[in-house]
């Protein structure tokens, strides 16, 4: 392969950059010299910086840099148990309001779920960044649980030092898991079909999450048993862990986000119980998202006001415990949300339920996903800007990733009328 000057020095300057703090690697500087210079697009930045992925002209020249095999080499992770075979999803097209702009043309309806593995290793030391995690055996080889194209770090840390973990670890951490919806999809999951299967989450010395600090983590630690003492997770103690010995569970979700057959039900016994005959039947509800950072409804009062003419009461899920969150989603008869993790309490919803999401600049296929696996109604409505102008292609195209994610949205509450009479 040939490079440019340009992209020669380019690739000189990332191998300087990696290597002057080891492992704080610096993506964001990485991907904003590459952008200021035009050797990468606007994608391709945005992967780097939350990502730590380069593309592939540039990842050959790293390795060509550092003498490192093409293609990387193979996971060779043991093999313990088969916990959740293999599986073929079918999911129905998204139902959209007309004039709405789907923003993956890639969604497939389709998909091919991984069986669930339980996994075993060690000694080794890990680098636990998202989506970059790096795996080294005790002979410092690239090895088991490494990320495709992690190894690209591993000259870099010669001198790590990684923290020591006491005996018998279970690696539980998730990329996003300080959020909601990756904690209950992604992370839950794992250790519920571990107990599942009969292992007793009591023979490890040590559980290591990328985060534990919100209540909801809390939480359900407490009602899975597992004291604090135990707990070691990626935001207090670092990115960098040795361990003696390790089980990890593989992804209960495939890249499109489609979950495993018996996700949702081995999630709903353990928030609901075996039944649920405590809970309402029936109700709307609106869920707002007027606490959080970003994606919030500008207009929410109107919106509120609106939805309470059709018999909708607002509810901010941060009020309630996940049991009560539970509880409450499984007597919907319909949920109307903006795009975000509380939507991911969808896994509780009753089958038959009628979902509207509502999204600006953003949107991902968990919440369809979830609809289509859970038997549903599904339709999804795009909003305008905060200041009320329609969102184009061509303007989403030209817009950093961070702040497609972040943009609030203003729902248009004359378009939104004939929307609810079709809904209800």
């Amino acid at each position: 392969m040939s490079l440019t000057p340009d992209q020669n020095r380019f690739a000189d300057d990332i191998i300087d950059i990696l290597g002057e703090n080891p492992p704080r690697f610096d993506f964001a500087r990485i991907a904003n010299q590459g952008l200021r210079r035009g050797l990468v697009h606007l994608s391709e930045a945005d992967r780097m910086r939350s990502r730590g992925v380069f593309p592939d002209w540039l990842s050959t020249a790293l390795r060509q840099r550092l003498n490192l095999p093409m293609p990387p080499l193979a996971q060779t992770a043991v093999t313990q148990q088969e916990l959740v075979p293999a599986a073929h999803i079918t999911t129905p097209p998204p139902a959209t309001v007309p004039g709405t702009l789907w923003p993956e043309a890639s969604y497939q309806t389709e998909t091919y779920v991984h069986p669930m593995i339980l996994c075993e290793g060690g000694p080794s030391r890990h680098l636990l960044r998202n989506f970059t995690k790096l795996m080294l055996d005790a002979d410092g080889r690239v090895d088991g649980w490494s990320d495709p194209g992690a190894d690209i770090f591993a000259p870099f840390l010669t001198d790590w030092r990684p923290r020591q973990l006491p005996g018998h670890s279970m690696l539980c951490m998730v990329e996003g898991a300080t959020v909601y919806l990756h904690w209950l999809l992604d992370t839950l999951p794992r250790l519920l079909w571990l107990i599942e299967a009969g292992h007793d989450l009591a023979r490890y010395d040590s559980f290591y999450f990328t985060d534990t600090s919100a209540a909801f983590h809390q939480a359900t630690l407490d009602m899975l048993g597992i004291p604090m003492d135990k707990v070691f997770d990626r935001i207090r103690h670092g990115p960098s862990v040795s361990l003696e010995s390790f089980d990890h569970v593989t992804a209960p979700r495939n890249a499109q986000s489609t979950t495993h057959p018996g996700n949702h039900d081995l999630l709903r016994r353990f928030f609901l119980g075996p039944t649920d005959t405590q809970t309402e039947k029936g109700r709307r509800l609106y869920i707002s998202r007027g606490k959080a950072a970003r994606r919030r409804i500008v207009n929410e009062d109107e919106l509120s006001e609106c939805l309470s003419r059709h018999g909708f009461e607002t509810v901010r899920l941060e009020d309630f415990s996940i049991a009560q969150t539970a509880r409450l989603i499984a007597g919907a008869s319909h949920v109307i949300a903006p795009h975000g993790a509380g939507l991911s309490n969808l896994v509780f919803a009753t089958p038959g339920a009628k979902v509207l999401e509502i999204f600006g600049a953003h949107l991902t296929a968990d919440c369809w996903r979830i609809c289509g696996q859970r038997g549903l109604d599904y339709l999804a409505m795009q909003g305008l800007d905060p200041e009320g102008r329609r969102l184009s292609p061509e303007r989403l195209a030209q817009m950093p990733r961070h702040d497609r994610n972040g943009m609030d949205i203003l729902v248009d509450i004359a378009a939104l009328q004939p929307v609810l009479d079709n809904f209800l």
